[in-house]
């Protein structure tokens, strides 16, 4: 199910390479509209970054920021994607070459109709 990308503009702080955003609670975006572990794109200007959710403490949800933060500016909005990190998951990725964010970087057609799936996910334990 897609959804639409909810942009806020309130950066509170950014320390390092992680920032901190104030989410209002709004009941017309439902109880999930930013949960832990969702993407995020922090965008400022031209400059844009993956990040992802890692804290949410009340209206405060914090975001590292993958390819680090240097360059933007309390004036950055973020953009919620909705969902977790996700990869392709079919036949069609066999032999092809991709880059760390997954995006395929072989020239072969394109994998945006394809199947995903949510990765990552709990630890493995390794006593059991």
């Amino acid at each position: 199910m897609a959804q639409s990308l909810v942009k806020y503009s309130n950066i509170l702080e950014i320390i390092g390479d992680i920032i901190k955003v104030r989410v209002p609670n709004d009941k017309t975006l439902g109880p999930d509209a930013v949960r832990f572990n969702d993407l995020a794109i922090v965008q400022d200007g031209d400059m844009k970054s993956l990040a992802q959710v890692i804290r949410m403490d009340r209206d405060i949800v914090s975001l590292q920021i993958f390819q680090g933060a240097k360059g933007f500016s309390t004036d950055s909005t973020v953009h919620f994607l909705g969902h977790p990190m996700q990869t392709v998951f079919s036949q069609n990725i066999l032999g092809r070459i991709f880059r760390g964010d997954g995006s395929p970087i072989d020239g072969g057609p394109e994998l945006k109709d394809d199947p995903r799936i949510e990765i990552g996910g709990p630890s493995v334990n390794p006593v059991r």
